[in-house]
This record gives structure tokens, C-alpha cells and sequence, in this order.
């Protein structure tokens, strides 16, 4: 007796999963995204496929910013900061602050300035501060210095939702620009106005250097103490014997004056050959 074995094979079976796509998003702005993707995949010999995926996507928090947010328009002599917002970045925030830009913090710089009246000795150590500068870098004694009038010039950032912090000191020089009164623009051509700040902090005055505009009668100068400061002008007058350099020259007198002595040696001239 044979006994033959059958030997059944059974047909090929391809499992093919069904895809899904998922409708496309789209992100504006600067966009970091994380992306996890948990899938268990088991199936049967028939071709049933049990598929369980779960995809998590965590957006990542954009930069934050720096702005400048100085009030002018409230400012006393609509003084503003005159710095963009990467050169206020290194000169006014710490590596915290800029650790909170990165994590998506906005942070907002802003001076603000106002009269103010220093005490009586603080006046005094301006005044004094004032005449020593004179005596020592003015060329001419007949110069003559005055303080204009006082502010106060402050500094503030506010970093996320911290609030507002004042900042005393900068990591560089920040620049400041405001109008003056008219009272204190000279308008005498026989005089040449020099315009200078004095800044008192922690009882130290210096005196900084300035540019005025005439068009715009407007000075900016710069800084990296916050506190209190005085304009300072200084007025130097025109002498024809001995001017001053920078006086402005008029040609209509030096071709009078040619003209004068042009005719004076003429007729000294014919006195002699007579």
C-alpha cells in the first residue's frame, strides 16, 4: 500500500494598508515644528490589516522681537531713542533677556524723559563742573557758559510679562535726540553758540558732547548713564580783530572794507605827488 502525502499550498496573500493623507497645514511666519509618530501595525494571513497610529506635532514658540516703544509724543521735547532694535538688543538687555527673545519673549525699550529740579547742591556740582570745562577747553576768556535748563532722561525695558525694569547703566552708548526751546537757539550773529550736556549720576557730573540741527532745532548726543542731565550752552563772541574759527564769514564787509582801504592809499598816493 502507498501512501501519498498532499501537500497543499496555500495562495499568496499581499496586505496592502490604506493610506491617509492628511489635509495640508500651513504656518506663517518663522516655524519650528516637532513631529512624533507612534504606529502599531498587526495583520492576518486573509490580509486584515489593524492599523493604530497617533501623530503628535508640537509647535515651537516663534523669536520674540525688540522694540522700541519711546513715547515721543509725551517725551519733553518729543525726545526719542535713536538706535535700531538689533543695536539696543546688545547695548541694553542681558544674556537672560535675550535667552527670552529666543523663547519667543517680546521685549519693549523705551525712554522716557521730563523736566525735572535738581537739589541745590546738584545744581551747584553741575554749575561747577560747567565753568571748570569752560576754563579748561574754551580759546577764548570772553566765553561764557550757562546751564539752559534740566531733565531727567530714563531708560526702561520691559521683557515678556515681567514688567517694566529701569535700566541705569547700558552695555554701550545709546542715542538720544530732542528739540530745545526757541529761547535757547541764537539767532545773535555776532555770537557763536556751543551747545553741551551735562550728566549727573551717582553724584558724578560729566559733560558730554552734542550736535545741534538748526534746521530742526533738535540735539542728540549719547549715553550710558541714565539720570539727571542739564543742556549747557556756551557763547563765544565774534571779534574782528581776533575771530573766532567757524564764525561765519561776510563777504559783503571784507569787500567794503577792500574798497575802503583800496581808496585810502589812492588818495594818500596823490597827496604825495603833489
Amino acid at each position: 500500500t502507498t501512501t501519498t502525502e498532499e501537500t497543499t499550498t496555500a495562495p499568496e496573500t499581499t496586505t496592502t494598508a490604506d493610506t491617509t493623507t492628511a489635509p495640508e497645514t500651513t504656518f506663517t511666519g518663522k516655524t519650528q515644528l516637532d513631529v512624533t509618530v507612534d504606529a502599531d501595525v498587526s495583520g492576518t494571513a486573509d490580509g486584515d490589516l489593524d492599523l493604530d497610529t497617533t501623530v503628535t506635532i508640537q509647535k515651537q514658540s516663534d523669536d520674540g522681537a525688540v522694540n522700541n516703544t519711546t513715547p515721543e509724543e509725551s517725551n519733553l521735547g518729543g525726545a526719542a531713542l535713536r538706535d535700531d532694535a538689533n543695536y539696543l538688543e546688545d547695548a541694553v538687555l542681558t544674556p537672560e533677556d535675550k535667552q527670552a527673545i529666543s523663547d519667543g519673549a517680546t521685549v519693549d525699550v523705551y525712554l522716557e524723559v521730563s523736566d525735572t529740579t535738581p537739589a541745590p547742591e546738584e545744581q551747584q556740582a553741575i554749575e561747577e563742573k560747567v565753568a571748570e570745562n569752560v576754563a579748561q577747553n574754551s580759546g577764548n576768556t570772553k566765553s561764557v557758559a550757562k546751564v539752559g535748563f534740566y531733565f531727567d532722561a530714563s531708560l526702561f525695558k520691559s521683557v515678556g510679562d515681567r514688567g517694566a525694569q529701569a535700566v541705569h547703566h547700558t552695555n554701550g552708548l545709546v542715542t538720544i535726540a530732542l528739540e530745545i526751546p526757541e529761547a535757547y537757539i541764537n539767532n545773535d550773529p555776532h555770537i557763536i553758540r556751543t551747545y553741551r550736556i551735562a550728566r549727573l549720576h551717582d553724584g558724578v557730573v560729566t559733560i558730554l558732547p552734542c550736535k545741534f540741527s538748526r534746521e530742526l532745532g533738535r540735539l542728540s548726543f549719547m549715553s550710558d548713564y541714565f539720570s539727571t542731565y542739564a543742556l549747557v550752552y556756551e557763547d563765544t563772541p565774534i571779534e574782528e580783530d581776533n575771530p573766532v574759527t567757524g564764525a561765519p564769514f561776510h563777504a559783503e564787509f571784507a569787500f567794503a572794507a577792500a574798497c575802503a582801504a583800496a581808496a585810502f592809499l589812492t588818495t594818500r598816493k596823490k597827496k604825495n605827488n603833489k
